[in-house]
Parts: C-alpha cells; sequence; structure tokens
C-alpha cells in the first residue's frame, strides 16, 4: 500500500486535499501548521477519510479536542507498534464497511460486493477497479485531470 509523508502541516494538508487517502495518520505537533489546525481544514473542505491523531498531549481535555475537531481516533505517545497497526486495521475495517454497495447513475446500477454492473436487463461482472470509476466522477470534487482520476481509480498515487 503507498503512502505519502509530509514534513509539515502545511505540506500535509496540501497532499491530503489534493490526493485520495485511505487514512491519514496526524501528528498533532507540526511545523508550520499544528495538526488540530490541519485536521479542522480538512473536515472544513469535506475531506471524509478516517484521521487517527498521534500525540503527546494525553489529557482527556486534548482528547476531547482532537476528537471534537474531527478525529476517528487519538492514540498517545508512546505507543507500542502493535497497537497502532490494531488501530489502524481498525480505522480501514469502519471505513470499508460504511462504503456503499451500490451505486445508481441513471439506468446504470454498481454493486460492489460481488462486483456487478447492471444497465437495464443486461447483468455484467467485471473488474471491482472499474467500479471505483463511477464513483469517482460521482463524488470527488472537480476539477480532476485525467491522469489523478485513472491514478486514483487504480490506487496509484501520484
Amino acid at each position: 500500500m503507498p503512502w505519502d509523508v509530509a514534513a509539515d502541516g502545511e505540506e500535509g494538508l496540501v497532499m491530503a486535499l489534493t490526493r485520495v487517502h485511505d487514512l491519514i495518520i496526524l501528528d498533532i505537533r507540526l511545523p508550520r501548521m499544528d495538526g488540530l489546525r490541519v485536521l479542522q481544514a480538512l473536515r472544513q473542505d469535506d475531506v471524509t477519510a478516517p484521521v487517527l491523531l498521534l500525540t503527546v498531549r494525553a489529557t482527556i481535555e486534548d482528547k476531547v479536542l482532537g476528537l471534537d475537531a474531527g478525529a476517528d481516533d487519538y492514540l498517545t505517545k508512546p505507543f507500542a507498534f502493535q497497537e497502532l497497526v490494531a488501530r489502524v486495521r481498525a480505522l480501514l475495517r469502519r471505513r470499508a464497511e460504511g462504503e456503499p454497495t451500490v451505486l445508481h447513475i441513471g439506468d446504470l446500477t454498481l454493486r460492489s460486493r460481488p462486483a456487478n454492473r447492471h444497465a437495464g436487463r443486461r447483468k455484467d461482472r467485471f473488474d471491482p477497479a472499474r467500479i471505483r470509476s463511477p464513483r469517482l466522477f460521482h463524488a470527488q470534487p472537480w476539477p480532476r485531470t485525467h491522469r489523478t482520476m485513472i491514478a486514483d481509480m487504480y490506487g496509484i498515487t501520484l
């Protein structure tokens, strides 16, 4: 699975706003723009990727602040790597469970589980990556270039 790493909050915000991510792991203490401001900007821009906040801030007030800012989970440092991996799996699992399994566009019906397509009375099985294509056209912000749409459709990071 490809990933992006940002050196500071501003770079991370640009990456998160211009690329599609399955999950964002965000440290609160970042140079140039702190993680909470990045998170608030993402949520204001309707970025729905789950966000796991990492921080040394361990008070209840800090946790509530982070979760209320839009985080899906909150992990304090130091942490066991196994716990981080388990939390990532849980967030990705919840996101997959929350994805719509049926998308209707005109007389076209797409079912992602199993990968079927119905157009009128015709029914076909096909590559699940192609199901993402109408979702990208239907749900993603515009303008989008052909290059980024193809990359997103096949899960490629540019």
